[in-house]
């Protein structure tokens, strides 16, 4: 059909860019980038990075390149064993594994090596900051390393990139913590799973359970309801966990 219609504009002299008729007739396959899960590989990331090296793949690709303004798209994806256990944590790019890929750094490497992307010195060090905030146990502490994340994206002009959204939903969660003690951080928490939703809604459905957690903490039931079922359309894996959730928030308006 299509080279009908690339015959058809010849015969009738319509004039058409041919790089983008032969770009839509050879459309190239995505590079998939598949990360094991196997319970080995998972235990042999030592980074205490939230969502661990799948989500550190994800953050480490700059928002140009997830926006497939390259070539050919990039999808990331889990996936079981790779059967190279000792290896791990081990990563398949189109078939070719990757093994012991147990730090940042050396994620960095494997999408510069086998997808050409190249993780700005801004996200690398995001990404870092990030992972200290999981590792400590002080909100406090957890806030500061998250500002820094926050503001090295803004540095190197990445604030539309996953890694600031999972960046702000982080912040969120640590300010709903700290509203416990100072109920006007549940104000700033909002605002920035607010901000992390505008930027990616379906990062694995965490901006959606924040909000309701923080929408709850501030009263607005009717509001949490409707994150919770958010959450359950973007993780319907967690569906059977968002119905009595739903539950119970119910039960509270009604009680009210």
């Amino acid at each position: 059909m299509k080279h009908v219609i690339i015959y058809l504009a010849a015969l009738n002299c319509i004039h058409f860019n041919y790089k983008q008729t032969f770009a839509f007739a050879f459309q190239p396959k995505p590079i998939k980038i598949q990360i094991c899960q196997n319970k080995d590989c998972c235990k042999n990331f030592p980074s205490k990075y939230d969502g661990g090296l799948p989500q550190t793949i994800q953050d480490l690709i700059p928002t140009n390149v997830k926006q497939q303004n390259t070539a050919v798209p990039i999808q990331v994806e889990t996936t079981g064993c790779l059967s190279k256990c000792s290896h791990g944590p081990n990563v398949s790019i189109n078939d070719r594994i990757f093994g012991h890929i147990n730090d940042v750094l050396l994620a960095a490497a494997i999408l510069e090596v086998g997808v050409a992307v190249d993780s700005p010195a801004e996200l690398m060090a995001a990404v870092e900051y990030m992972a200290n905030a999981n590792k400590s146990t002080n909100v406090v502490k957890k806030v500061k390393f998250l500002n820094s994340a926050i503001e090295s994206l803004q540095k190197g002009g990445l604030t539309s990139t996953t890694a600031m959204a999972h960046a702000l939903i982080l912040r969120a969660d640590a300010y709903l913590e700290s509203s416990l003690s100072n109920p006007r951080d549940a104000d700033q928490a909002l605002e920035d799973v607010t901000n992390a939703i505008d930027i990616d809604s379906s990062l694995n459905g965490r901006a959606w359970r924040v909000a309701a957690d923080v929408k709850e903490a501030k009263g607005d039931t009717v509001g949490a309801m409707e994150a919770i079922s958010k959450w359950a359309e973007v993780n319907p894996e967690f569906r059977l966990k968002a119905t009595k959730e739903l539950k119970r928030l119910e039960m509270t308006t009604s009680n009210n």
